[in-house]
Parts: C-alpha cells; sequence; structure tokens
C-alpha cells in the first residue's frame, strides 16, 4: 500500500490488484514500472525493487549458506531430476533453480578448490534452438544457421529482419524481440508479451504479427500442439505432448503445450550430456545442473583439456539446428559466463 500510494503521488496509478483487492507491487509489476519513461517513477519502481531483492538474497541464500555449510566450507545442494513439471531438473537446499543469472553476489559465493577451477559449460539459446528444429520453420533454421557461421547474433539477425534495419546487441530492439520469442513458447499473449518488454500493445502487435508473416512455422506449431492437447483433454484424456524420444509429457494449461515440448525435449538434452560427461571419464568433476548449466570443478593443469572435452560432449548435433555449447574456464568462482 505504501508503494501504491508513493506511484499514485508521482502520477501512477496502479492497475492491477491482489485477490483480496489490494494493489498488486510483485516482481513482474515493478519490472513494467521500472522501464516508464517518467524518471521518479522509474527510480522509484527499481529502488522498491532492488531492496526487495537484497532482503531476498540474505534471507535465501547468504544465511542459509552459512548454515548449510559442512565442516569444509562445502554445500551439497539437492538436485530433483524430475520434480518440475516440464521434467527439468530443479535445485532445492539451497533453492539456487530460483537464483537470477546476472546474480553476481550469490554466485560469486562459490569458489573452486584449491588447485583447482571451475569449467561452467552452457547451452547456447537451446530453448529457441529446439523450437526451431521441431518447427521446421526454414527461416529460423536459416536465422540459426547464419549465427553459428559468423552471422549476426541469432537475435539480432531476426530484429534485423523484422525492423529493416542492422539491430546491434546493444540494442534494445533484440532484447525486446528476444522476450517476445520466448513469450511465444511459453504460451503469452500479446497483452503479457507487451507488459514485459515495456512497449505499447498496438507496437507489440505489429512486431508480432510481422514474426509470424516471416517465421509462421513456431506459430502453426504452437496451434498444433494446443489443438492436440484440447483435444485429448475433449476426449476425457490427460493432455500431453509427445517428446522427440518418444515420451508422453503431461501438460498443464493446453495453451502452453508447445512450451511443455520445448522445455521438456531441453530436459532430455541437458540429462543426456551430463550421462555423455559421464561416459567421457568426467562425472567426478561435475557439481552442479542449473537450467541449461553444467559447472565441473576440474584441476587447474588440466583445465583447457577437460574444458574442451566437456564442451565436445555435451552438444547434440542431432537435430536441424545444432544445440551448441560455450564451456569457460573461471578460475576464481562461480560468475555468469
Amino acid at each position: 500500500m505504501q508503494v501504491a500510494r508513493a506511484l499514485a503521488s508521482l502520477g501512477y496509478e496502479v492497475d492491477a490488484f491482489t485477490p483480496g483487492g489490494q494493489p498488486r507491487i510483485d516482481k513482474e509489476i515493478l519490472e513494467y514500472i521500472g522501464k516508464s519513461s517518467d524518471g521518479a517513477i522509474r527510480d522509484l519502481a527499481r529502488c522498491v525493487y532492488a531492496v526487495r531483492h537484497a532482503e531476498r538474497v540474505i534471507s535465501s541464500y547468504l544465511e542459509n549458506f552459512q548454515s548449510m555449510a559442512d565442516g569444509e566450507g562445502v554445500i551439497h545442494p539437492q538436485l530433483w531430476t524430475l520434480t518440475a513439471r516440464t521434467s527439468r531438473m530443479s535445485v532445492t537446499e539451497p533453492a539456487l533453480q530460483t537464483l537470477s543469472r546476472d546474480d553476481k553476489t550469490v554466485r560469486g559465493c562459490f569458489i573452486p578448490r584449491p588447485g583447482y577451477v571451475f569449467v561452467s559449460c552452457d547451452f547456447s539459446q537451446v530453448e529457441m534452438r529446439i523450437a526451431a528444429a521441431l518447427s521446421g520453420d526454414e527461416g529460423l533454421i536459416k536465422a540459426f544457421r547464419n549465427a553459428d557461421n559468423g552471422g549476426p547474433d541469432f537475435y539480432c539477425g531476426v530484429a534485423s529482419e523484422l525492423f529493416g534495419e542492422p539491430v546491434s546487441k546493444d540494442d534494445r530492439r533484440r532484447q525486446d524481440v528476444k522476450t517476445m520469442s520466448l513469450a511465444k513458447l511459453y504460451g503469452a499473449g500479446i497483452e503479457t508479451m507487451s507488459k514485459s518488454v515495456g512497449m505499447p500493445y498496438g507496437r507489440v502487435k505489429i512486431i508480432h504479427d510481422n514474426f509470424n508473416s516471416r517465421y509462421p512455422g513456431l506459430e502453426q506449431l504452437a496451434k498444433k500442439t494446443a489443438a492436440a492437447a484440447w483435444e485429448q483433454k475433449h476426449n476425457g484424456n490427460q493432455p500431453a505432448v509427445t517428446l522427440p524420444s518418444g515420451r508422453r509429457l503431461p501438460v498443464g494449461k493446453e495453451h502452453a503445450s508447445v512450451n511443455y515440448l520445448c522445455q521438456g525435449t531441453a530436459a532430455e538434452v541437458m540429462k543426456r550430456a551430463g550421462l555423455n560427461v559421464e561416459a567421457a571419464g568426467l562425472g567426478s568433476t561435475m557439481r552442479l545442473f542449473l537450467h541449461d548449466e553444467l559447472l565441473a570443478e576440474v584441476p587447474a593443469d588440466k583445465a583447457e583439456e577437460y574444458r574442451h572435452t566437456i564442451e565436445e560432449t555435451m552438444a547434440d548435433y542431432s537435430y536441424d539446428v545444432p544445440l551448441t555449447c560455450s564451456a569457460k574456464i573461471l578460475p576464481d568462482r562461480w560468475v555468469k559466463t
């Protein structure tokens, strides 16, 4: 209520409410308001968000790290291989699954043992690569191939096509297109996309429609999977999608079926990658799986050799769009790669 009143005093009326009728001031709302063109409103939203984030880092992570660490200062997280609905792996004790990739404080708490370094290997844009491959969209597949062959970054290439002029990595339009593209995979509507990128509904709709015109395969895949899920439900069955492996994955909301298809496939890709690293004789180096990242701890004098092996072993070239990895050596601490 205090934040809502403060925003109102600056001329911004919160138009979202909790089930109890109170103004809703959650992460999504604060991020949206934090993109306001009004400096005072923007600064207030960002300040509140920063304070909440700091409180959460202390209570959810830093205090827990002190209590969870063993006598040697090592934390042993619990990895759940099938807890998430999409069959993605999740991490608890501590809850690293909800950790922001951009958080330097929490990640920086983890350091390799003396004589060792971390190797972080991360799949590159795996969800969108899988979506492009499963949809068979020629434009998306071509954009990824251009990026892999030294051309513009995938989202820069797509944004350049949509806006009719070169778009660089530091251009906000690249991030807008990326956010909108991923929102499509999550089954979000144009209104939700508008809030995510902080642009008017009408402008987002134009970009969205242009995207569908140039890259129709993704929309067709989403409609196809949703229609199949609705039909299964109508016939009294549990809606599910069938992954490339042949495994049936139950879905929650039918309109988000394409998200389950891509996320479930990405989950299997990540688990196979871990098995491949184990088969390569490096199983004892693996420390953590988080989203699409494997964190390993290897001897410092063999770091480059291990980095190359892990990167090559995890990559998957069985799809029309290669699922590539990027492995980096982290000598001091765990940081975003």
